[in-house]
């Protein structure tokens, strides 16, 4: 489902910003019920950005080879 990026759908982009959200949210919670520093928010707001960034990265590798071939896509 996730390993061919020659066809992306909205429900493939969802799916994954969805999973790195809950999974954040789980994370930070723990993270939160131990004291720890970065809470629930935090952590959650960051797995969300990492997402976002790699599915970024992977179109502009999709799309355009050319800028990865030089290094200029998010060097």
């Amino acid at each position: 489902m996730f390993g061919n990026f020659a066809e992306w759908n909205l429900q493939d982009i969802l799916i994954r910003v969805f999973v790195s959200t809950v999974l954040g949210g789980v994370i930070g919670l723990d993270r939160g019920m131990k004291h720890r520093g970065a809470g629930t928010k935090t952590i959650t707001v960051v797995c969300l950005g990492a997402t976002l960034v790699m599915l970024t990265e992977q179109y502009i590798q999709m799309n355009f080879p050319g800028l990865v071939k030089y290094g200029l896509a998010f060097s």
